[in-house]
């Protein structure tokens, strides 16, 4: 079955992305589910921007792309929010 990846949003990984995963693993397909931010998240907007300013674009798209190296092209990439913006800069 397909595999999927699916990145999070500025914010941070939080149990939303969580249980969406589980959704599409129920389902059958593979799922990935980087953690582009190291463990933090936040419910704040504000805060999310900081965190994301702190640990700086290029890193968090390095993070992003380690998490697809080794999957197949016909991987499905989805983004919430910055995620979207993740995988545009891929």
């Amino acid at each position: 079955m397909t595999s999927i990846v699916i990145y999070h949003s500025v914010l941070g990984l939080r149990p939303v992305d969580l249980d969406t995963a589980e959704r599409f693993r129920s389902r059958g397909f593979e799922v990935a589910l980087p953690d582009l931010y190291g463990g933090k998240c936040t419910e704040s907007l504000e805060e999310g921007f900081q965190i994301m300013a702190e640990i700086g674009w290029s890193v968090i798209c390095r993070r992003a792309m380690e998490a697809i190296e080794k999957l197949s092209a016909s991987t499905i990439l989805v983004g919430f929010s910055m995620g979207t913006g993740v995988i545009a800069s891929l």
